[in-house]
């Protein structure tokens, strides 16, 4: 048997004792479906107006006139300064990392542990390819020693690589 929230509170407590199961009903529900049912319908049905042709001039009727002697002189010198390259922006010169990759080699094969073995050898391997980046200017040597000391957590970072 099935009870609507309506019911009085002594038929509550008598469906609670009889173990049926009590169905909530909200009238509100059904009116605020049907207002969002409205409202999608009204707003779906609008019809944007067809696009409009934009008309093009045909070729033949378009004719341009021929450009004077200070027309041409005002883009000559435009054109040759757009046509030299940019220099390159110079390369900052920045300490090598070199002496960390060492520290980390070093460290990997004296370390008995073999998790932190593991650690300090792949962060060996990682230095010895960022090193390169380094000294060619492609990445800043604080953001290479970062990332290094990323791959040793958990793990003492010798101070070379600090």
């Amino acid at each position: 048997m099935q009870l609507s929230a309506r019911a009085s509170p002594e038929i509550w407590r008598r469906a609670e004792k009889a173990g049926t199961t009590v169905v909530m009903t909200h009238p509100a529900r059904a009116f605020v479906l049907l207002v969002c049912s409205g409202l999608l319908l009204a707003a779906c049905s609008k019809k944007d107006p067809d696009p409009q042709a934009v008309p093009v001039p045909s070729g033949a009727a378009v004719t341009t006139p021929p450009p004077t002697a200070a027309a041409e002189a005002a883009q000559i010198p435009t054109a040759t300064a757009s046509a030299a390259p940019a220099p390159p922006p110079p390369v900052v010169q920045q300490p090598p990392i070199d002496g960390c990759c060492a520290a980390l080699s070093s460290a990997g094969n004296a370390t008995k542990n073999v998790s932190d073995k593991d650690k300090f050898l792949q962060a060996a391997k990682i230095c010895t390819g960022i090193a390169a980046k380094v000294k060619s200017g492609q990445s800043q040597r604080s953001s290479a020693l970062v990332t290094i000391r990323s791959q040793l957590a958990g793990v003492g970072t010798p101070s070379e690589c600090r």
